[in-house]
């Protein structure tokens, strides 16, 4: 979702011929960049509710994330596999819990990476993968399956 809401600042800077000159735009000094940009009325105000939206997708991000990690590890094995590189706690939690689905197929539909299928009177469509629920999954599966565990343990 937060990407998709940038996407849309980056075609206003297009628009206005504006080049990006900061590694991160909406970093510290990006978005310092973004606010003292010179525009018209109507693409000022689009591009500050814009912001304002990444702002409230980056604090509830913030949010989620010191809750998670100020939770205990109820399983030694998070660590542990947190420890190799690339596989972060919500990774490792991930793996851990795989189990619980009978096949490659139920995770990946419970996950989003199986993409739609639509299909009527011989007609059929492909629809994209459901990025959304890619991050919602990963983001609280794991950790609603640890609450659950926690409250019932």
């Amino acid at each position: 979702m937060r990407s998709a809401v940038k996407s849309p600042v980056h075609a206003i800077l297009a628009k206005h011929g504006i080049t990006n000159q900061h590694s991160d735009l909406f970093g510290n000094g990006g978005r310092e960049f973004l606010t003292t940009l010179a525009l018209r009325d109507a693409p000022r105000r689009r591009l500050d509710s814009l912001i304002a939206l990444i702002c409230d997708f980056d604090r509830g991000i913030e949010t989620t994330t010191t809750e998670i990690e100020q939770r205990p590890t109820v399983d030694d094995r998070v660590d542990v596999l947190a420890q190799i590189r690339g596989v972060g706690r919500y990774t490792a939690m991930l793996i851990i819990y795989i189990h619980r689905f009978p096949s490659a197929r139920h995770l990946c539909s419970r996950a989003g990476l199986a993409p739609s299928v639509r299909s009527s009177d011989g007609k059929y469509a492909s629809g994209k993968i459901a990025k959304v629920a890619i991050a919602r999954e990963i983001l609280t599966w794991p950790t609603t399956d640890y609450a659950t565990e926690r409250s019932v343990a």
